[in-house]
């Protein structure tokens, strides 16, 4: 399979084999005739070559769960600004966990002292 800026001489009625869309004609998708095309290259008999534009082939990616690339691309530009916000909050939670650690250790430290602590009214 290639992608081809039209439909050739030898497909089918230089016209899409799915929809029908083709220069000078709409098909059902109702969409420019003029766009590049998927061709295969195989050759039916009485038909042509096998060739469908850009909008089935969307359709039919759509239909197999597949997402245009313009909204994979935003997808990965939401998923990189997500995975830098974790690794500060990431951050953010180890620094808090040391002082957490650090008081603690200190807690613990006057907890254990044998004196008594002065009162600070005194």
């Amino acid at each position: 399979m290639q992608l081809a800026p039209a439909f050739s001489q030898n497909g089918r009625s230089h016209a899409c084999s799915l929809c029908g869309s083709g220069p000078g004609k709409t098909g059902r998708t109702n969409k420019s005739p003029d766009r590049p095309i998927v061709t295969t290259d195989t050759d039916i008999d009485f038909e042509g070559i096998f060739e469908f534009c850009l909008n089935c082939a969307a359709e039919a990616g759509g239909l197999a769960g597949m997402i245009p690339e313009q909204i994979a691309d935003e997808i990965r530009e939401e998923n990189a600004h997500l995975n830098s916000q974790n690794q500060a909050l990431l951050a953010e939670r180890n620094a808090a966990r040391k002082a957490l650690e650090l008081l603690t250790a200190q807690y613990a430290a006057l907890s254990a002292s044998p004196e008594p602590v002065a009162d600070a009214a005194a």
